[in-house]
């Protein structure tokens, strides 16, 4: 019975083997080298028609009909015809086999035929003047590598993502598959199919230029975003607060101070200092903000604020000369809730004027916090968004990279947790968020918080590609190799018992 049972498993074993490389029973063997399949045309989604090439060896030397199963995964084939050494073979064909006269002693032997392209199906588009977005699918019936692709996409949009649907998470393929957009159209490449999910998202990026301070480095300036995207998340700021020394003439021997100025070496010169400085911050913030100090003689210039933990001076002893503005910043840690006032006195040789700088300092509207700073490339990122009731008024909240200067993501303001897919390089980020709201014609920044991405030990799954059938083939031979191999087993072992209870 062993010896009956082994000589199955060996007969089975030799057709699951003869069945791997499609054998027709009634002919001799002929074998298709899925490991070598060549793509002759190129791959263009709705292009022209694919002609594919398989190497094929004989494994007789006489001459014979040849009639074999289509090979595996290419059974919508067409225009079939076989290579042999110098010349075309006609294959004629049904809609599961090929058949065609063989030379059996020919070395250089290969299938040609003809496939369809893929094709591209759009499911959703969204346009509005900030965010695009675009949906799509590209499948075919076969197996392709190397696939080029392209689609129309709106005008009014700087920047271009691409995105790979894979296992579930949107991974960014923009550089990848080396999206370039031309005109109105996205051109894209290097990817497999036979089925591939995609999404295209476009935003208008900002590009701000200003016109110049209305007084030389300070006052007021107009600045204009050429793109038009509606979003101010990048603007420069359009105002600067100077602090200025004014000049004028004197007598020789007035001595002493009026209501305009002073004497200082028997000229007489004025200072003029603001009256207030007002700042708004909210809770958490961190900025600088610039005075602008001019004198029109060469001054030695001490600034003292009075003491506090929220505003603090980047310099306090400088030396103005004349005519040549000079910045001096002040460090904004709003760190504590409530309206403040501080004063500044500004000194120069015997000279003091008092400004008053004013912060008020009010709860952020808008905050957001990541369930997790520090991922895995390929990980999803998770952001948590607090937004006041008053705000949710339906406008788009945008998260951005600061650092890139880079949206990422638009999203309704009533959302209150977002799911980012990114594939973004190993290092540091600042994940921000902004709203822009209409009514009350405002913008809310978030403070930014740090995620840390790095590498990832597991790679994502790659696509599947042509050769991938005949690695699948031999899976199967195997597997069926070992069913066999435990049904003989057990069987045997249950004839032995069948006979113990004989006996």
């Amino acid at each position: 019975m062993r010896n009956i049972n082994l000589a199955l498993i060996i007969l089975s074993s030799f057709f699951l083997l003869g069945a791997s490389f499609d054998v027709g029973v009634e002919v001799p063997p002929v074998g298709f080298y899925y490991d070598q399949i060549i793509q002759i045309t190129p791959v263009v989604v709705g292009g022209n028609n694919i002609t594919i090439r398989i190497p094929l060896s004989y494994y007789f030397n006489t001459s014979t009909n040849i009639t074999t199963l289509k090979p595996l995964g290419w059974l919508n084939g067409f225009m079939w015809s076989v290579f042999e050494e110098v010349a075309y073979k006609n294959v004629s064909f049904n809609s599961s086999h090929i058949t065609w006269g063989a030379q059996g002693n020919s070395s250089v032997v290969y299938l040609d035929f003809d496939v369809v392209p893929p094709v591209m199906n759009v499911s959703y588009e969204n346009i509005t003047p900030v965010f695009y977005e675009k949906n799509f699918t590209i499948s075919a019936p076969n197996h392709f590598v190397n696939v080029s692709a392209s689609t129309n996409i709106s005008q009014g949009h700087s920047a271009y993502y691409l995105y790979w649907l894979n296992q579930g998470n949107w991974l960014d393929k923009t550089t990848d598959y080396n999206l370039i957009i031309i005109n109105e159209t996205a051109f894209f490449s290097g990817f497999n199919t036979s089925t591939q999910y995609f999404k295209l998202e476009g935003y208008c990026v900002e590009s701000w230029t200003c016109t110049a301070w209305s007084q030389n480095s300070c006052g007021t300036r107009v600045c204009v975003d050429q793109n038009s995207c509606g979003t101010t998340i990048f603007k420069p700021s359009e105002d600067l607060t100077c602090i200025s020394w004014g000049g004028g003439g004197g007598g020789g021997d007035d001595q002493g101070e009026d209501e305009q100025g002073v004497i200082i070496n028997g000229t007489k010169t004025f200072l003029g200092v603001p009256q207030n400085v007002s700042l708004n911050a909210f809770l958490g913030d961190t900025f600088f903000h610039s005075l602008i100090f001019k004198s029109v003689i060469d001054s030695p210039i001490n600034l003292v604020l009075e003491q506090n933990d929220l505003i603090r001076l980047t310099e306090h002893n400088f030396f103005l000369k004349s005519n040549i503005s000079k910045e001096i910043g002040l460090y904004i840690d709003a760190n504590t809730l409530g309206l403040f006032e501080y004063e500044l006195r500004i000194r120069s040789e015997g000279v003091e004027k008092t400004s008053l700088i004013r912060l008020n300092i009010t709860k952020k509207p808008l905050s957001i916090f990541l369930e997790n700073p520090e991922l895995l490339r390929y990980q999803p990122i998770r952001i948590g968004i607090l937004l006041d009731e008053k705000y949710r008024l339906g406008d788009d909240l945008l998260i951005y990279l600061r650092n890139e200067k880079r949206l990422v993501k638009i999203v309704d303001s009533d959302q209150e947790f977002v799911e980012l897919f990114l594939d973004l390089e190993p290092r540091e980020y600042d994940i921000c968020a902004s709203l822009h709201n209409e009514k009350l014609d405002s913008n809310i920044f978030s403070d930014c918080q740090k995620l840390v991405i790095r590498e990832s030990p597991f790679r994502e799954a790659p696509s599947k590609t042509i050769v991938d059938e005949a690695g699948f083939d031999k899976t199967i031979m195997l597997l069926g190799i070992l069913v066999l191999v435990l049904f003989f087993i057990r069987r045997d072992d249950f004839e032995k018992a069948l006979r113990k209870t004989k006996e």
